[in-house]
């Protein structure tokens, strides 16, 4: 079933009704709905040495849980 949605795609300099069907984009519409919704490539951080109150600059035994921690914080906000 297909699912459409309004969001700003900054690639494309404007705001767009967005089709998506079988996990494709089926249709790309543009609107004048306001949003704050984004859609775009993901972000890239080169370096992240800490993020959400964890480090990973020091030494400690919860090291690898605060790696977990921080990739699942940055996917959530769109860094890839």
């Amino acid at each position: 079933m297909p699912t459409t949605f309004i969001a700003q795609v900054p690639l494309l300099g404007g705001t767009y009704e967005i089709t998506i069907d079988n996990e494709r984009i089926a249709a790309l519409k543009p609107s004048a709905v306001p949003t704050d919704l984004y859609v775009g490539p993901t972000l890239f951080d080169i370096q992240v040495n800490g993020y959400g109150g964890r480090t990973c600059r020091m030494y400690s035994p919860d090291k690898e849980d605060a790696l977990a921690y921080i990739a699942q914080l940055l996917r959530q906000r769109g860094i890839g």
